[in-house]
Formats: structure tokens, C-alpha cells, sequence
């Protein structure tokens, strides 16, 4: 006789993370929707001779993310437990970052918004979990690196927020960009000093308007 096991019966399961938190001790991901090709919103009008569309406006729509998980405890008292746990680490007061183990180098952002229970028998429970994004975008990991190049290796331009952390002591540093606009900070680094440009006030990285450079002393590492 074949038996299947619970795994073989709903396929590979794999884990997530949400807000830096590793959830594979509660939970196990049995499928994810909203990670597929991203829909458009397109608003346009037709033309009085009705020969061809004009497209008015297009932008991209928000697809929630939505994962079914499986709960897996010795008995019940241990799955209230879990759940009790599990209501406390996915609260969360704005969009926090989501990890897949099967998509490691992708991270996206959500928060919880709605929640459908399924079957539960003998401290297992199935359980769909409802994140809202805050856009369609997927970022990659923080990277970090020793050289002065960086490349925005995604497909949507980006905000930049650059930290570094001196290995000696330095007068001086600058970060310039591709297109000839550099960013300068002259102070006089630590070992182990930091400086951070954050350009809050420019939505894209081509877009060097007025950075907010801060300067970190040893003090304040993080």
C-alpha cells in the first residue's frame, strides 16, 4: 500500500519571514498568491469614429499578497498558544517586510489586513493570511559593499539611502553619480565613524536634489 504523506498529499512547503521575524517555527507556507504578473489600470476613451482607443491614463495596480499557511502543534493547547503568539508578531503599524524562502533575494512590504480560517483538527490548522502592499514593487536585499560603485540593479527607479562606515580615519568623502552630481560631507571621520546620505526630497536615484547628509559619530552605530 502507498502511503502519502501530509507534505506529499499538499506539495513543498516552505517558510517566511514578516518584520525581521522568522515564522517557520509556527507556521509552514503552503501557497502564495499576488507574486504573478502585475496588472495594469488603464483608463482611456474612444474616438468619435470609433477607429482606435486613446489611452488617458495608466498606472499599476496593488495586488495583495495572500498566503495560506499551515499550523502544525502537538495538540490545541499548543495551537492556541501559537495563534496567541502568531496575533502578536503580525501586528504591525505600517507596511513591514515580507520574505519567502523560496524567493531569498526578493523582499516586499505589507501589512495584515484580513484573515480566513480553514479546517483545524488536532492542533492543525490552515489559515489564509491577507497582506496589503504598499505598491507592486519587490525590492532585493540590503547589500553591503567595500567599492564606491553602486547600481540600481532593479526595474523601477528608487530613492537612495547610502550609509558608510569608515575602517580608518577621513577628512572627507564624496559619492557622485553617473550623471556628473556628486554629494561631498567634510568632517573629520572616526575609525569606525559613519555617514549617511539619505535624499529624502527626490523620488528618483537620477535626481540628486538636496540630500540630507548626517554625520554619525561612534556613539550612535547601529
Amino acid at each position: 500500500m502507498w502511503k502519502l504523506s501530509y507534505e506529499d498529499y499538499i506539495g513543498d512547503l516552505f517558510s517566511m519571514s514578516f518584520n525581521g521575524t522568522d515564522l517557520s517555527p509556527y507556521l509552514y507556507v503552503i501557497d502564495v498568491t499576488g507574486r504573478s504578473i502585475s496588472p495594469n489600470e488603464i483608463s482611456y476613451v474612444q474616438a468619435a469614429n470609433g477607429v482606435r482607443n486613446h489611452i488617458r491614463r495608466k498606472r499599476k495596480s496593488s495586488v495583495p499578497i495572500q498566503v495560506k499557511v499551515l499550523i502544525r502543534k502537538k495538540n490545541g493547547v499548543e495551537l492556541r498558544k501559537a495563534l496567541d503568539e502568531l496575533n502578536y508578531l503580525l501586528d504591525s503599524e505600517d507596511f513591514a517586510p515580507i520574505l519567502f524562502s523560496d524567493e531569498p533575494d526578493k523582499m516586499y512590504y505589507g501589512i495584515l489586513s484580513d484573515v480566513s480560517e480553514g479546517l483545524e483538527v488536532n492542533g492543525n490548522h490552515i489559515v489564509t493570511l491577507t497582506f496589503i502592499r504598499d505598491g507592486q514593487q519587490k525590492y532585493g536585499q540590503e547589500k553591503k559593499i567595500k567599492e564606491l560603485t553602486v547600481y540600481n540593479e532593479g526595474t523601477v527607479e528608487a530613492t537612495p539611502f547610502i550609509e558608510v562606515e569608515f575602517t580608518a580615519g577621513a577628512q572627507d568623502f564624496t559619492i557622485t553619480h553617473s550623471n556628473g552630481k556628486y554629494v561631498k560631507a567634510k568632517y573629520d571621520f572616526p575609525n569606525r565613524g559613519q555617514a549617511c546620505v539619505r535624499c529624502h526630497k527626490t523620488k528618483s536615484i537620477n535626481k540628486w536634489s538636496s540630500p540630507n547628509v548626517s554625520i554619525c559619530s561612534e556613539e550612535c552605530l547601529v
